[in-house]
């Protein structure tokens, strides 16, 4: 395609018989990624459509094998983190029932504000070889109190497992890798998972985040210059490449060729002034090299360290704001960041829009309805109980019933408001705490969740008394007990 600037990247028209295969290498390297992600792969190599690109995902099998069900749920208070290495969250991955070799742990470190992610496999969850834990305090050893030392200004959060508030980025990353890792498990016919998590960590890496609008990599260490893949060098002409003296001849001849293009499709008087306009950059440009090897004192303005050729050429003709180029790609870094930044804010801002707008926020005195989990209500019994919000407190509201105050405080999330008055505040039974479970007995119509099982040991009187729980119940004992033989009540 025809260049609007000499110094974008050539783009390559696909015809129609070679459109599988980009839409295949684009859809591979991406970790078998969606649509964004092979547009994102492709933009600077081939001008392909979006519609080609979601025709492909949707006839992936492998993909269809790794989507994730439709979620509900959202974040009511997301984290934004400002800079790198400002806040990193760590998982594990448990991989017990399919370890390779040693192997039965991935561990995955993810730097909250860019998103660049480290997967390392472990062979055991031991603490010697974990730096921090997300969930609980299962993994803090005396290794986290010696980093804490080492780093005095370091605090440890331990958040709860899966829980969108505090761990929602590292638990999405962490499903990201498996659906990644189970790609490349099958794409390469191979179950050793510790070799092939360094190439999707590359993956992970290199790919569109939906966030930060940039690949990770971009985000921490600029553009991505890694091998030939990076260039838009046609792969005829790479597969003849054996030498470092051909790629230098290949790419120079390259280069030079599209330099002619560019000025022959160019018109006379556009050519007329790109060249004069790249006189004068050119003689500016020596000009202040010129002035760079005459003065003595020629030093970057930021880190004031002699500018010569270990340090690269200045970025600026300025003598008075001589930048070299290892402070500016610096100061790009930190301008790429503090953009991440800003996006993450926006996200977050879209993110508590979309909840208070799903979740409208309740007062004290109104009736709800709140959700039973399976393991605590009948098979008979509704999913919901009704009640009335009795207090609030950092976005958690306490719940009571006719008979009592319920135990523990329930977020947004599990309680839905109901129009009809099911309480008044001043109806509810003061000094009164009951659990969930036996909220939703009291309210059942069938005696509730209703599962006993007891742990008594092997005696002559064993389950004949009321201090088994299944004999006090006035029920059988069952398979769940005990398997003992001498059980009287069966």
């Amino acid at each position: 395609m025809k260049r609007s600037d000499p110094s974008q990247p050539t783009i390559f028209m696909v015809a129609i018989e070679d459109y599988y295969d980009k839409l295949s290498e684009a859809h591979v390297r991406t970790g078998h990624g969606g649509r964004d992600k092979m547009m994102f792969y492709s933009k600077d190599k081939w001008k392909i459509s979006k519609t080609a690109c979601q025709m492909f995902v949707s006839f992936c099998k492998t993909c269809d094998r790794i989507r994730a069900a439709p979620k509900t749920g959202v974040v009511i208070k997301p984290i934004v983190s400002d800079g790198f290495n400002m806040r990193g969250q760590v998982d594990l991955i448990d991989l017990q029932s399919c370890p390779d070799g040693d192997y039965k742990w991935l561990l995955n470190y993810q730097d909250h504000a860019t998103k660049f992610l480290h997967l390392r496999p472990l062979k055991s969850k031991h603490p010697i070889n974990i730096l921090q834990s997300d969930n609980g305090r299962e993994f803090v050893a005396a290794v986290i109190h010696e980093l804490v030392s080492l780093w005095p200004n370091t605090r440890i959060v331990h958040g709860r497992p899966r829980h969108p508030q505090s761990q929602g980025s590292v638990e999405r990353a962490n499903a990201d890798v498996e659906n990644m890792l189970r790609a490349w498990m099958l794409d390469h016919n191979s179950t050793n998972w510790s070799e092939g998590c360094y190439e999707v960590q590359w993956q992970k890496n290199t790919s569109l985040h939906r966030v930060i609008k940039r690949t990770p990599y971009e985000a921490v260490l600029g553009p991505i210059r890694c091998g030939l893949q990076t260039t838009s060098l046609p792969d005829e002409i790479l597969n003849t490449l054996h030498t470092e003296e051909q790629l230098t001849n290949t790419i120079n001849e390259y280069n030079s060729n599209l330099q002619l293009k560019s000025v022959y499709e160019t018109e006379p008087t556009i050519s007329e002034a790109c060249r004069e306009v790249a006189v004068e950059a050119s003689s500016s440009e020596e000009s202040a090299v010129n002035a760079i090897q005459n003065s003595n004192r020629a030093n970057c303005s930021i880190c004031q360290m002699h500018i010569d050729d270990d340090f690269g050429k200045p970025s600026t003709s300025d003598e008075q704001n001589l930048v070299c180029s290892l402070c500016a790609r610096g100061k790009r870094l930190k301008e790429v960041q503090n953009d991440c930044f800003k996006r993450q804010i926006i996200a977050a801002e879209k993110m508590v829009t979309f909840s208070e707008a799903t979740f409208p926020a309740l007062n004290i005195g109104d009736s709800i309805s709140l959700a039973v989990p399976t393991v605590d209500r009948g098979p008979l019994d509704f999913s919901n109980i009704l009640g009335v919000i009795t207090d609030l407190k950092n976005n958690v509201y306490q719940i009571s019933t006719k008979h009592g105050i319920i135990k523990g405080w329930f977020p947004r999330t599990d309680i839905q408001r109901v129009e009809t008055t099911v309480l008044l505040v001043n109806d509810v039974p003061t000094g009164e705490y009951l659990s969930l479970r036996e909220a939703a007995s009291l309210q059942s119509l069938s005696g509730g969740q209703g599962y006993k099982k007891c742990n008594c040991k092997v005696s002559e009187q064993q389950c004949r008394t009321r201090r088994c729980a299944c004999f006090k119940s006035n029920i059988l004992c069952n398979s769940r007990c005990h398997m003992s033989s001498s059980c009287c009540n069966k």
